[in-house]
């Protein structure tokens, strides 16, 4: 089996892991395992995205950004669900006011510093501004 005989483009890492295992002489879906690894791998995907995510964002910023994450019990909350929202407010909130997340908070955003006034490069219509 090689890369190019795969079902569906992979991202560049899901690749590289399958390579490695290819080249341990695993022949087949089964020997590497991909029933046992699905679930994971679906997870390391998307803890791969937001870290991606959170980097360029702080390249963006310079570094003006906080990521706060909350972890909720399994199922708590349902992609897209509006009626959820209030329960959502209120978590942030929750974890808003925490010391930790409060003071990394003020002494980022709120500390008094000014900044430049924001001049985007683009307008609405997509020319260049001046």
């Amino acid at each position: 089996m090689e890369l190019r005989d795969l079902p569906c483009p992979l991202p560049l890492v899901v690749q590289f892991i399958i390579a490695r295992f290819l080249s341990q002489g695993v022949t087949s879906w089964f020997d590497l395992g991909i029933l046992r690894w699905g679930p994971q791998m679906i997870n390391l995907l998307f803890q791969g995205q937001m870290e991606m995510a959170t980097a360029m964002t702080g390249l963006l910023t310079r570094g003006n950004f906080l990521r706060v994450d909350s972890t909720v019990p399994s199922g708590a909350y349902a992609l897209d669900s509006v009626e959820q929202m209030e329960s959502m407010v209120a978590l942030g909130r929750g974890v808003a006011v925490e010391d930790k997340i409060f003071t990394a908070v003020q002494s980022r955003f709120l500390n008094g510093r000014v900044v430049d006034k924001f001049i985007p490069c683009h307008n609405v219509f997509g020319t260049v501004t001046s």
